[in-house]
């Protein structure tokens, strides 16, 4: 099923830039992707983001809703994933280089280039930009497991910033009145933890998760105004308000896909298909979406929510082409589950597609 496949894929991607490398660049450099304007935004529904992990090529697609016209522009680049809106302007990271591509309201696409010479985990949003959770790898003292992750970022004024720590593997992190909170596994002493950190990485506190195995995925934690929000794959929700931690039982469906907020509220994605909407730390429905899987078995890729509508990214392994490339298809779904509409997606040579965001 889906769930297995999506964990051996991550597993794949995981190890894969674990042993990476690239080039150190000693500047921070912003330059435009294409002298002419991309993208339509105004008349478009959807941008999707299309990578590869073993070529260096992307795309940034945007595509209108039930219809074969779409409009395509190519990066040079891999590992392109993560698609955020912060404010009118939609970002995307590239866990090999670094490298960060922002789609402007106007419809043009820059370039960032941080001076960092880690591999990228994640990303999230900072001070109306993009922070990276990056890898520094596994090390062996005196016997003991050392895993080193640390985070980059641009302050205020626009100044690089970046730290390194020894406390685990950083798989997910927010922002929160001037501090990190990072979800981190600590091999030295086999704890799940978030961690509190200051703008130069000093820990501040420290909040317990779980013991021996990690129990969150890579998208279990958001924030919604002063709150903090994490959902484990035993149907833990961990609530943090002015640094106090509450814990409560909302069932138990597997598998975290993806946690986010939308209207004020927070949803809760599995890889088996229920939709959890809370509110104020209190379930307050569950659905599952009725994802159509008579003739293939489809991974999921990505999520979103608006306007009491829930979108699915998904992708499936084609079985009458020629090289069986992935294909993508965009469910909608009203507030009950229901689908609404199937938008399938082009499929572009040697790469999927890895993210999207709702236009209109």
């Amino acid at each position: 099923m889906a769930n297995k496949k999506i964990v051996g894929l991550l597993v794949i991607v995981i190890l894969t830039f674990i042993t990476m490398s690239f080039f150190l660049k000693d500047y921070y450099e912003e330059k435009p992707v294409s002298n002419e304007k991309s993208f339509d935004l105004i008349d478009t529904d959807y941008l999707v983001t299309y990578t590869s992990y073993t070529v260096g090529e992307s795309y940034l697609t945007s595509i209108k809703k039930n219809s074969s016209n779409y409009n395509k522009v190519k990066i040079n680049d891999g590992a392109l994933e993560n698609l955020k809106k912060i404010r009118d302007n939609y970002f995307v990271q590239s866990r090999g280089s670094g490298n960060t591509y922002i789609v402007e309201t106007d419809g043009n696409i820059t370039k960032k280039t941080i001076p960092s010479k880690r591999s990228i985990t994640n990303s999230f949003k900072y001070n109306e930009g993009i922070a990276h959770l990056t890898n520094g790898g596994l090390h062996i003292v005196e016997g003991k497991k050392i895993y080193k992750s640390g985070i980059s970022y641009m302050d205020k004024d626009h100044n690089f910033n970046e730290f390194l720590l020894d406390k685990g593997f950083f798989t997910d992190a927010i922002s929160l009145n001037n501090h990190f909170y990072v979800l981190t596994f600590n091999p030295t002493i086999e704890e799940e933890q978030l961690l509190k950190l200051n703008q130069n990485g000093k820990e501040v506190k420290r909040f317990i998760l779980s013991k021996s195995k990690p129990n969150h995925t890579h998208n279990s934690l958001t924030v919604l105004n002063d709150t903090i929000y994490l959902v484990s794959n035993d149907g833990v929700l961990s609530v943090i308000k002015n640094d106090k931690l509450k814990e409560f039982n909302i069932g138990n469906n597997g598998e975290v896909f993806k946690v986010l907020k939308s209207d004020q509220s927070i949803y809760v994605a599995y890889f088996n298909g229920v939709i959890q909407k809370i509110k104020d730390g209190i379930l307050i429905y569950e659905i599952t979406l009725q994802v159509p899987t008579e003739d293939y078995d489809p991974i999921f890729i990505d999520f979103q929510v608006r306007e009491d509508k829930y979108y699915l990214l998904s992708t499936f392994k084609g079985r009458d082409t020629e090289i069986g490339e992935y294909i993508g298809d965009i469910f909608q779904f009203n507030k009950n589950g229901k689908q609404i509409t199937n938008t399938r997606l082009p499929v572009l040579e040697e790469t999927f597609p890895s993210s999207f965001a709702v236009i209109k």
